[in-house]
């Protein structure tokens, strides 16, 4: 279980009966934050239910790093789907208080209307990119953005792009999401306007990144693809034995 996705705009109550039967049909539930994982629990009880947190490639977007080199302005930049879960406004005005930075929103535009996404001389939208691609766009960035809104589609959310961030070695700075805020407080910069989030982005713009690399460290190893797929499968032959364990991998 990756997203909350009866809480989506074009959701409905037909998504929430059938996402609330699949939840009460499953053998075992593998959530992938710490909201949806207490979420699926509120409908499962005591049935396998397994927090395992999301995972990443971190040496593939750890090519970043090499990559990087000075920019004429300062770069704020956000990698991901621009839709519902985005705060238009904040975006809008961050513009206009960083309007000596430019600002990349890289990726496709859904579920909303292209014609309400803020427009500002600094403002850019270059689309979507590959997964390949994603090293090199974030390595123009000095500085990486979660402009998400506190809204009921991102109350469930645990954004992987955190990581992705931390793993290109840039600073992040984001609106206080729950679950990042839960599980990136010692790492991730957080504010809740735009003239928080200009003041961050210009505080953390120069943070040395070993600094951010020493405080990310404890969890990354939970991060590690190896071990979340080890952990799944651990999880799937004790139910499949009858000998369910609730232990977070």
């Amino acid at each position: 279980m990756m997203d909350d996705l009866a809480a989506f705009a074009d959701g409905g109550e037909g998504v929430r009966q059938l996402q609330w039967q699949a939840l009460r049909q499953a053998d075992l539930v593998l959530a992938g934050g710490r909201s949806l994982y207490r979420s699926a629990l509120s409908v499962r009880g005591d049935a396998p239910t397994v927090l395992f947190p999301s995972g990443v490639d971190i040496d593939h977007y750890a090519i970043s790093r090499t990559l990087r080199r000075p920019n004429e302005r300062p770069v704020a930049g956000y990698v991901g789907v621009i839709d519902e879960r985005m705060d238009l406004t904040l975006l809008g005005d961050l513009a206009l208080k960083l309007d000596d930075w430019d600002i990349h929103l890289v990726g496709p535009t859904a579920k909303i209307d292209p014609r309400s996404l803020p427009t500002a001389p600094n403002l850019y939208y270059p689309g979507m990119r590959t997964y390949e691609q994603l090293p090199a766009t974030m390595a123009a960035f000095d500085v990486a953005l979660m402009p998400f809104a506190l809204n009921e589609a991102t109350r469930s959310i645990s954004p992987t792009k955190t990581l992705e961030y931390l793993a290109a070695g840039l600073p992040v700075v984001s609106t206080m999401v729950p679950d990042v805020v839960a599980d990136w407080a010692e790492v991730v910069h957080f504010a809740s306007d735009a003239a928080e989030f200009a003041e961050a982005c210009r505080t953390v713009r120069t943070d040395p990144v070993e600094l951010r690399d020493v405080r990310a460290a404890p969890r990354r190893r939970r991060h590690d693809w190896d071990t979340i797929v080890s952990g799944m499968a651990d999880q799937m032959d004790l139910v499949m034995a009858g000998r369910f364990r609730a232990v977070a991998a």
